[in-house]
């Protein structure tokens, strides 16, 4: 029961080259809707995992090696139109610090999940595309043919944390 179908037949008589051609055909045409009905599978299971995506409130990035396709929560955190390519060089990405981060030419996102396997957490500035200044949050790991980035602006909590760390060294500083 190894879930694979195969055909066999035996004739006694050879096909005629009428029946041969007509053979053929039939399984041209069964070739074809096959295709058709796999692509239909294909593009049935991307339309729920968008849907799912979009549902999600957390900006959630999807990556190949070729492409990094973003939700609608992402478009909207980092003011990306609708239909334009994401690349990460276009949010500036830096260290909380301010540091730049050296971005290859032609960095791919998430490339480093994707070569070891290996997720992570991550804290960091970007510069949405309508000019905001953002600390995001989140995590990426590896997924089936690519990477998942799942992260949400923390921008306030970060500035009420760096208040709280300024008063407190204040505070002790006068005692």
């Amino acid at each position: 029961a190894s879930g694979i179908a195969t055909f066999h037949a035996l004739w006694e008589e050879q096909l005629t080259d009428e029946e041969a051609a007509e053979a053929a055909e039939l399984l041209r045409t069964l070739t074809r809707l096959t295709s058709i009905a796999e692509r239909s599978l294909r593009e049935g299971e991307r339309l729920r995992l968008d849907s799912v995506l979009d549902g999600v409130a957390d900006g959630v990035i999807v990556c190949t090696a070729t492409t990094a396709t973003p939700n609608a929560a992402a478009r909207a955190l980092l003011a990306l139109p609708a239909g334009a390519e994401f690349e990460i060089a276009l949010v500036s990405p830096r260290q909380l610090d301010g540091t730049p981060f050296d971005l290859a030419p032609g960095h791919v996102v998430g490339g480093r999940t994707m070569a070891t396997g290996d997720g992570g957490r991550f804290r960091i500035r970007v510069t949405a595309l309508d000019g905001r200044e953002l600390v995001l949050d989140g995590s990426i790991s590896p997924a089936p043919g690519g990477a998942v980035i799942a992260f949400r602006d923390v921008t306030a909590e970060h500035e009420r944390e760096a208040l709280n760390e300024r008063y407190l060294y204040a505070l002790f500083n006068a005692i």
